[in-house]
C-alpha cells in the first residue's frame, strides 16, 4: 500500500514539474526583442540591459540609495555587468 501511495505521489510530482518546465519562458520558442523603458536612457554599455542604442531593456530599474541628496549620490542598483568579449 505504501509503495502505491509513493508511486501516485511521484506521478503527480512528475506531471507538475513537466507543466512547470514547459511553461518556463526560457523554453518558449518565441524570440522577442527586448523593449526599452520609455523615457530612460542609459550610457552604460557594459550592462546586460543596455540595448546598444542607449536604452535600458530591464523590466524595471531600482535607483538608490534612499539617502542621496544629489544625482551624483545615486546608483542604478539594477546594473549587471555584461562580460565583454
Amino acid at each position: 500500500m505504501r509503495v502505491l501511495i509513493i508511486l501516485i505521489a511521484l506521478i503527480f510530482l512528475i506531471i507538475y514539474l513537466e507543466r512547470e518546465f514547459i511553461n518556463m519562458s526560457f523554453f518558449n520558442m518565441k524570440s522577442e526583442v527586448p523593449k526599452h523603458i520609455q523615457g530612460i536612457s542609459c550610457d552604460v554599455k557594459n550592462c546586460v540591459y543596455h540595448d546598444g542604442d542607449n536604452y535600458c531593456t530591464a523590466n524595471k530599474i531600482n535607483v538608490g540609495p534612499g539617502y542621496a541628496t544629489s544625482s551624483s549620490d545615486t546608483v542604478c542598483a539594477t546594473f549587471k555587468e555584461k562580460k565583454m568579449k
